[in-house]
């Protein structure tokens, strides 16, 4: 379900107002001793995302993995994020591929992270283009070479991404004139595929 676009990033990357709310209202509904108003908000979240709801989904997730007026629960939170990141929610492959990278959870794989992270990336989340640049940068991401880490860091620089520039130029540092010119063409097909994205309903 799409939802709005997130001020100060640009592109498809979808808010979500649901996750939001919990951030926004439960800690005052519980200053206030009112946990019957928490536990109703917390079954309709269930039920969004029992029926299917992306952003509901990923919602639940961030409540188990915080510990938002539930025990904290790292497995369901998994559980979660995966069904919302199977349908393409952005900051939903983003915080799987967070849970890849670094074994929360999960077992620790470098594909895994890569993966989600690009799913994220092609929606143009800036955050998901930097670490899946970072992965390359370091070298572990399947294929991994200087080139690809360009490409992807120039596009998170390109939102003002924090650090992004910096490890651009890293990578920059490690091609010559011909691999500097391919990761040009790269980053430009890449745009080409967001804005593609960004067109298909």
């Amino acid at each position: 379900m799409k939802g709005n676009i997130v001020p100060g990033f640009p592109g498809s990357v979808r808010c979500l107002p649901v996750f939001f709310c919990i951030l926004l209202l439960v800690p005052h509904a519980l200053e206030c001793g009112q946990d019957g108003i928490v536990d109703e908000f917390y079954r309709e979240i269930r039920l969004l995302a029992e029926a299917g709801d992306a952003e509901a989904q990923y919602s639940l997730a961030m409540m188990y993995d915080l510990g938002n007026n539930l025990s904290r629960d790292e497995e369901k939170a998994i559980y979660w994020f995966r069904k919302a990141a199977e349908q393409d929610l952005a900051a939903a492959c983003h915080s799987l591929g967070i849970k890849y990278e670094f074994g929360s959870s999960v077992g620790q794989s470098s594909t895994e992270a890569a993966y989600w992270y690009r799913r994220a990336a092609v929606q143009d989340l800036p955050m998901a283009q930097f670490h899946l640049g970072l992965l390359h940068l370091e070298g572990a991401a399947p294929g991994s070479d200087p080139v690809q880490a360009y490409a992807w860091l120039t596009l998170a620089a390109e939102h003002d991404y924090p650090e992004a520039l910096a490890n651009r130029d890293a990578a920059a540092g490690l091609l010559d004139d011909e691999e500097k010119a391919l990761a040009e063409e790269l980053s430009e097909r890449l745009r080409r595929e967001i804005r593609q994205r960004q067109k298909s309903p």
